[in-house]
């Protein structure tokens, strides 16, 4: 809010200055005019006055383009952070695909690994987006002791489709996701 303030005093200063600068003008005018004041000062005033307004609306000009500049970087950051979202969800449907199981005694063997798929997995999706998604891609089958692979494969897949409509956690990183 002091910003905002500040600036806001400073265009007050700056059209004081401006019309303080124009209104000498037009007096040393009328001086030089009646030939109290030489040609040259009040043309110095006015050229002051006019690189003044030059340096204004170059300044202006230059604020607009840096506040777009910074709206497109935040549009290329979060276009890149949704690919690498959308990149590890595949990841993790492929390595939920590799631990898709047909027999109870391969069940018994894989349920250490699946119970590490389902946590890391829960994991990066709450990083990435939020609680929310992560409790429903978890469901309740592993909790149940249930065999969790086939119904958490389906929401990943619902939840990767739905991920460029999805908000992003703007903490999240991706680069740091690959060591988790």
């Amino acid at each position: 809010m002091r910003v905002v303030g500040a600036l806001k005093s400073w265009g007050d200063f700056a059209a004081v200055v401006s019309n303080l600068l124009l209104a000498a003008g037009i007096t040393l005018s009328v001086g030089a005019w009646l030939q109290r004041v030489p040609w040259w000062v009040p043309v110095g005033v006015f050229s002051l006055l006019f690189l003044y307004g030059l340096l204004a609306a170059s300044y202006d000009e230059f604020r607009a383009v840096k506040r777009t500049n910074e709206r497109l970087e935040s549009k290329i950051a979060t276009a890149a952070k949704r690919k690498a979202i959308k990149d590890q969800l595949g990841e993790a449907i492929k390595e939920g695909r590799r631990l898709r199981t047909y027999g109870k005694g391969e069940q018994a063997a894989l349920r250490p690994a699946v119970s590490k798929w389902v946590d890391d997995t829960q994991g990066f999706i709450e990083r990435a987006f939020e609680k929310a998604e992560a409790l429903y891609f978890r469901g309740s089958e592993i909790d149940d002791r249930l065999w969790p692979v086939d119904e958490c494969l389906r929401r990943l897949d619902h939840l990767r489709a739905q991920a460029n409509d999805l908000n992003i956690n703007p903490d999240f990183d991706p680069q740091n996701q690959r060591n988790h």
